[in-house]
């Protein structure tokens, strides 16, 4: 019995560990951060290809026009995030916004779309079009 609760105890923490040190690379991003220190950030070597990473450098980035909600200049980086899980590898897109070129938000086009602000609404809507045209469609 002690060694089925060890044995889980170790899976569980070993499972938790990979999405801790994607947490803990991130934690290296801030708010407010302009975008050439985020491209700085995710192209140094404490990220690699099992965290978020670059598809294609200063290409991902995205002017969004004519945005409803503000009148700022406002951009986006694509990037990926790579997850190891229990059913397989995956990856899906994570996005950087950027308000006078300061960062301003991140995450998954899901997390844009849950958070209470308009302005973050209507990026991830039209950063998911912009997914949809450039990645998908494409290949």
């Amino acid at each position: 019995m002690k060694t089925n609760i060890l044995i889980f105890i170790l899976l569980t923490l070993l499972l938790s560990s990979c999405h801790y040190t994607a947490y803990v690379r991130l934690l290296h991003i801030k708010y407010g951060m302009p975008s050439n220190e985020v491209m700085h950030v995710l192209a140094s070597d404490n990220f690699d290809n099992k965290d978020v990473h670059l598809i294609n450098g200063e290409k991902d980035f995205y002017d969004l026009e004519n945005l409803k909600q503000t009148i700022n200049p406002t951009k986006v980086l694509i990037t990926k995030k790579y997850y190891l899980g229990q059913v397989g590898d995956k990856e899906s897109f994570y996005i950087f916004a950027f308000e006078n070129d300061k960062l301003i938000y991140w995450g998954l086009p899901l997390e844009f779309a849950r958070v209470n602000d308009l302005k973050l609404n209507e990026i991830g809507e039209l950063t998911v079009k912009i997914i949809q045209k450039e990645y998908i469609d494409r290949n």
